[in-house]
């Protein structure tokens, strides 16, 4: 008869949480980064860094990274136009076109030793509306490969304040597996003084 004893004893999976700038993780590594709508916040000091840090040191297995698609902003006009919005929320830095995006994560992909596909989400597959105006939202998602450089020389261990816990996979709530944004409703309220 089979033991259920050897699947009760493996630990279960853990997501740390970790407060601070990311590049303060100097010395952590992480199986897996997601990155829902970070990268347009980022002013550009940060943003060059953004690739070092995220696949040079964290160096995730897998990396998931989203970004609203500035083609679709038009869906949107003349409700929100152009002179009076001309990024989804104010605190954007730039929003990107599908070109720029995925220009950005080949780079990235290339520079570190990773292989990066491109998917939609809310309107569509990344390329399926050509010319039209394709996703609301882009994501690249990363992983690692075999060849990968190997990871820089062992750093001191990040001096990032970790936050308060750490949960078992498995206790998240069930709406964070199959979360949907009222698109319309976010970016009625982004823009509008």
């Amino acid at each position: 008869a089979a033991s259920s004893a050897s699947s009760s004893s493996a630990a279960a999976p853990l997501v740390a949480l970790y407060e601070g700038t990311f590049e303060g993780l100097v010395g952590v590594r992480a199986e897996a980064v997601i990155m829902i709508e970070v990268v347009e916040h980022l002013d550009p000091a940060p943003l060059a860094k953004l690739g070092d840090v995220l696949f040079g040191e964290l160096r995730p297995t897998h990396a998931l990274v989203t970004t609203p698609n500035s083609e679709y902003n038009s869906v949107w006009y003349p409700k929100l136009p152009p002179e009076k919005c001309p990024l989804r929320n104010n605190d954007h830095r730039f929003e990107w076109t599908r070109a720029e995006f995925k220009a950005w994560a080949e780079g990235l992909a290339a520079l570190h030793g990773y292989d990066v596909r491109f998917e939609g989400a809310g309107g569509g597959p990344f390329d399926a509306m050509k010319p039209a105006p394709g996703p609301v939202t882009q994501a690249a998602i990363f992983e690692r490969r075999a060849d990968a450089p190997p990871p820089p020389a062992a750093a001191a261990v990040s001096d990032l304040a970790a936050a308060a816990a750490a949960w078992p996979a498995s206790a998240w709530p069930p709406a964070l597996a199959s979360l949907e944004l009222a698109w319309s409703s976010v970016l009625e309220n982004a823009c509008i003084d």
